[in-house]
């Protein structure tokens, strides 16, 4: 990200920031502490809509931090099991963002225990965050069959709610697991 994509967006950023929908981070607070939580602090909300507000100014951009580069290569190492598009999307941003579902079958006999996800795009620039689940009932499959094209539209919920969600913040957990911890939780606040 330049500076000028920065100023191009700057009261979205602002919007996004003050409403907590920026950074992405969907875990409860009430819950507990989360590593590597990319909340942004009331102070820091603060700082960027006065910057907003002040004309989002440039600064010295001998002080700009090197832009960050992201390799067209595996950083985790070799995958023990690398799954794949069945075919490419190509996304038609002409009426904004696209959000789509893909099936990926992992094609295992077997269970396997899951120890890192990394994703490779083939196009980065048009990847904004992949939330990644596993599907045991084979309905996120009838879904994709469903709609045209490559995968599915991105509200299509699995019928059972069920599956595991895979998020670099915390353990895997069902989603199920997730709100028993959060009942567990609010019954220990209370005493």
């Amino acid at each position: 990200m330049t500076y000028e994509d920065a100023f191009n967006f700057r009261d979205a950023i602002r919007y996004m920031v003050e409403t907590r929908q920026m950074p992405p981070f969907k875990q409860s607070k009430a819950c507990q502490s989360m590593k590597d939580d990319p909340s942004l602090s009331a102070k820091e909300i603060e700082t960027i809509g006065r910057w907003v507000s002040n004309g989002a100014p440039e600064g010295n951009p001998a002080e700009m931090p090197p832009a960050k580069s992201f390799p067209d290569i595996w950083t985790a190492g070799t995958p023990d099991l690398p799954l794949a598009m069945p075919q490419p999307f190509t996304p038609d941003f002409s009426n904004g963002d696209v959000y789509r579902c893909f099936v990926m079958p992992t094609s295992t006999t077997e269970d396997k225990w899951v120890t890192k996800v990394e994703v490779l795009p083939g196009a980065r620039a048009m990847v904004h965050h992949v939330l990644l689940y596993l599907d045991t009932t084979n309905a996120a499959e009838e879904l994709d069959a469903r709609d045209p094209g490559p995968g599915q539209q991105r509200h299509a919920q699995l019928p059972d709610r069920r599956g595991i969600q895979f998020r670099d913040a915390h353990r895997p957990q069902t989603k199920t697991q997730a709100r028993q911890h959060t009942r567990n939780q609010r019954r220990r606040a209370r005493g």
